[in-house]
Order: C-alpha cells, then structure tokens, then sequence
C-alpha cells in the first residue's frame, strides 16, 4: 500500500519510468490527495494486464467511461466521511454503466452501503458473476443491524 502523499509522488514520478503494462493488483484505499482524475483514468488504462481492483467508489466511477474486460476482481471501498451524497451512491443509470464498463467481473466485493442500491445492482448482474461479497460493519449481526444481508433480504429483493 503506498501512502497518499506518496503516491501523488508514485503517480507523477516514477509512473513514467516504469512499465505499467505489467501490474496485475491495484489497490488504493482512499483517495489520493491533489490527483487529476484523467491522470487517474490514464494511469489505469495503461496497465494492460489488470486483473484485479480495490478503490473507493468515487474513483471507480472515473472508469465507467470505458471497457475494461480484463478485470475481472473489484472490490468497491466505501468513500471516505467528507464525500458527497453523489461521490458515495449508484445511480441506476451508473449500475449500467458499472456492468457494461466491467464486462467480465467474476468476483465483486463491496462494503455495505445503503446507497448502492443493492437490490437493483444484484439483479442486473451478469452471469460472469461467480461469486460476490457484502462486508458489514464490524461486530454486526442481523439482530443488531436492521441493514444486515441475510438470506432471506436476497430472496425477497432480487
């Protein structure tokens, strides 16, 4: 994990210097502090043999412009306290755009979100999808979180 600052510092200087194409895990827990979203987006489509993602949603988001079949892991992190409503949420119309920008995910991960949507982006998901995973807060259970997944939420809303 490289640190924020320093991977503004990642991004502008050593990216040049280093061949992108062969980095298969990008993993970034927040968001880094004075990145240009289109460096972002550029940096990312040069690693061409990306296979696996971990960002928050907001920079996910950014990627929804283009295709991106060779990931095929994304884990979705919650957006940090300060995002706005907009940063934090899918729309319908970005669910969409999530399917047809990750067209061969097999393996999506996120934390729970109540904007997510959840029941709508698992009934659009394609049948790449092998297998999914929903965190909830830690030390949570179903008695103790009205939000909490179970089995029986999946089979009354999707």
């Amino acid at each position: 994990m490289i640190p924020q600052i320093s991977f503004h510092l990642f991004l502008y200087n050593i990216v040049p210097h280093i061949d992108t194409s062969r980095i298969t895990t990008l993993f970034i827990i927040d968001r880094p502090f004075n990145i240009n979203n289109d460096r972002f987006f550029q940096f990312v489509y040069t690693m061409s043999h990306l296979r696996s993602l971990a960002a928050p949603l907001v920079l996910i988001k950014l990627l929804f412009v283009s295709h991106w079949p060779n990931i095929h892991r994304l884990e979705i992190f919650t957006s940090w306290a300060t995002a706005t409503t907009t940063e934090r949420s899918l729309t319908l119309d970005e669910i969409d755009a999530f399917y047809r920008s990750f067209i061969h995910i097999e393996y999506p991960s996120f934390y729970f979100n109540d904007d997510l949507n959840l029941s709508i982006l698992l009934n659009k998901m394609p049948t790449t999808i092998s297998n999914i995973v929903i965190h909830h807060p830690y030390k949570f259970t179903p008695d103790s979180f009205d939000d909490f997944i179970t089995c029986q939420w999946l089979e009354q809303n999707t």
